[in-house]
């Protein structure tokens, strides 16, 4: 059985449309497969990954389990999102430590609140950031030294673990100068792509999720995607029929989940294709649904307000507990199920365009499988599109405006 189902009836409305990329698709896939450009070190990763940095990061997670209580995750954009959207879902309670995540906002509130509750645990620090510059997170992590510090003396210094360019960067030199632990960015992987590497197996590791099974997800879902002929691979009929949707005049892209678990996962597409198609006056805007919940707040528009949208339902077949009320013969899966059907049913009868991605089981193996499809998906529809997939430079604007109002260099 697949990992993952794609099921759609809009596909055959737009099939014409379609059918005119295949062209183009094939030229894309030669050109990620074959490295035509920076930034495309990620697409081989799953079939590559190096042994030697799988095994140190395996112990490394084992090491901090064991010694410590709570890790907190230092970071913010593609530096967390995906750890955190992993977290999120595959957080084990029996792990015997919990992830907590800073530098991710500007608030001092939050991260007040963070200090005090990080009293109660034995606590160790996981910086991430290429360059050691960004802000939110030179913030966070100067709040955090110190409270180490604080607490342990000198000690803190093996309480750190870095994630940052492996030569250059303020963050290397401190991490080289004090001796933290530390493991060395891809240079060809951004960040909003690099989840499957150290960014996000380090701490995932340390909370006592299989990275083995995240990883052999992503590799199976490297081979269930080779083929450049859409027609054979899912995940560029899913990117083609993005394509086709902004041609058509679509401008939003809901995603949708069923199981509140997966909010931050869609927070991290929302990254992802944001981040990486927002350009040129082109790009859908990708916004994330929860059912049932916003069944209750946003369902007048999506059933008559204005049609801008299309929607792709992410469903997972089984996922953590589930159980029957007293009184009421159906489960809370079952009626997770239904509104799912119902919702489908009901785009359906007044077409408007829906996917459903339906997976086997919501666990390591099908997260890192997710991962890949939606990371190749992003790469194609850009480049199908006329966008680079791997740059922001929109995002420096505010970066700079920001500097000069704070009066830093």
């Amino acid at each position: 059985m697949k990992m993952m189902k794609l099921e759609t009836e809009s596909f055959a409305d737009y099939q014409e449309e379609m059918d005119s990329y295949k062209e183009s698709v094939a030229e894309c896939h030669k050109s990620l497969h074959d490295a035509a450009f920076p930034m495309t070190g990620w697409v081989g990763l799953p079939l590559h990954f190096d042994e030697a940095q799988r095994k140190e990061l395996i112990s490394a997670g084992e090491t901090i389990r064991r010694k410590y209580s709570a890790l907190v995750v230092v970071g913010i954009g593609g530096s967390y999102l995906g750890t955190r959207a992993c977290y999120d879902i595959l957080r084990r309670e029996d792990a015997g430590i919990k992830l907590f995540f800073a530098g991710w906002n500007l608030s001092g509130s939050y991260h007040a609140r963070l200090l005090k509750e990080l009293d109660q645990y034995n606590t160790a620090v996981c910086v991430v950031s290429k360059s050691g510059t960004t802000m939110e997170t030179t913030l966070a992590f100067d709040l955090l030294r110190s409270y180490l510090q604080e607490r342990y003396g000198e000690e803190y210094k093996d309480r750190v673990y870095v994630v940052t360019d492996a030569t250059g960067g303020t963050l290397r030199r401190e991490a080289d100068e004090k001796g933290y632990h530390s493991f060395a960015l891809d240079p060809d992987i951004g960040g909003r792509y690099s989840v499957l590497t150290a960014v996000g197996l380090l701490p995932l590791a340390a909370a006592g999720i299989d990275i083995d099974a995240v990883l052999a997800g992503a590799k199976q879902a490297y081979e269930d995607f080779l083929s450049p002929d859409p027609d054979r691979n899912d995940c560029y009929r899913y990117a083609v029929f993005r394509n086709v949707m902004f041609d058509k005049g679509k401008s939003i892209e809901f995603f949708s989940f069923s199981q509140p678990e997966m909010t931050c996962f869609g927070f991290w597409l929302r990254q992802l294709f944001a981040e990486s198609e927002g350009k040129n006056g082109k790009g859908l805007y990708p916004a994330v649904l929860n059912y049932s919940t916003d069944l209750h707040s946003v369902g007048q528009f999506l059933e008559e307000g204005h049609p801008v949208f299309f929607e792709t339902m992410l469903i997972p077949g089984t996922y953590g507990r589930d159980f029957a009320v007293k009184g009421h013969e159906k489960t809370y899966n079952e009626y997770i199920s239904a509104a799912s059907e119902a919702v489908y049913r009901v785009r359906n009868a007044k077409k408007t365009p829906v996917i459903r991605l339906t997976l086997a089981s919501l666990n390591a193996e099908t997260v890192g499988y997710m991962i890949y499809f939606f990371e190749k998906a992003c790469a194609m529809n850009c480049l199908l599109m006329g966008v680079n997939p791997f740059d922001q430079p929109g995002v420096e604007a505010y970066k700079k405006e920001m500097r000069a109002l704070l009066g830093i260099e």
